[in-house]
């Protein structure tokens, strides 16, 4: 098995297999993969194989969710479409400074935002066979405010990623 060195201070790491946080998406956790830990400084990185796997499985379940979208949420949809904050809120019609609020949670997403950021996700990076019909199980009386982030895990299997229930250690 390859040993991997620490780019802090030189020490050799140990590898093992654990839950990890997916830092693109708050709330998220990474089953079983293969962590890096320097014993000597502290430092560690987290093994993620087929990453864009990862990520349109995560997109899909994000715009599955019913209920209002959160900030994490947000701002992982519009990074995984490809834009910049600012460039968003011009391919939607708002202000950067909304958007941003979204992303912060300081202002829930509009119903109309929401809807049409799912559909752009559907449309530009087709995560996966999507009825639209479930657009309209995503009612606008839904919460106003967005709902708590979900608890989204993955685990890997053989090079493919699929969602799975988290369970306490």
């Amino acid at each position: 098995m390859p040993r991997f060195m620490c780019m802090q201070c030189g020490s050799a790491m140990t590898t093992k297999r654990e839950n990890a946080p997916y830092k693109a998406l708050p709330g998220t956790v990474l089953v079983g993969v293969a962590v890096n830990r320097c014993p000597n400084c502290g430092e560690y990185e987290v093994a993620i194989p087929a990453i864009d796997e990862l990520n349109r499985l995560l997109a899909y379940a994000v715009i599955n969710r019913r209920g209002r979208l959160n900030g994490g949420e947000v701002r992982f949809l519009r990074s995984y479409l490809g834009y910049s904050g600012a460039d968003f809120a011009k391919l939607i019609g708002s202000s950067a400074s909304t958007v941003s609020k979204w992303e912060s949670d300081s202002q829930p997403i509009g119903h109309h935002a929401d809807l049409l950021l799912r559909a752009l996700v559907v449309v530009s990076k087709k995560v996966a066979e999507y009825s639209i019909e479930t657009f309209k199980e995503i009612s606008a009386a839904d919460e106003k405010k967005p709902a708590k982030a979900a608890p989204y895990a993955f685990t890997q299997t053989a090079k493919k990623w699929k969602q799975t229930a988290l369970r306490a250690a």
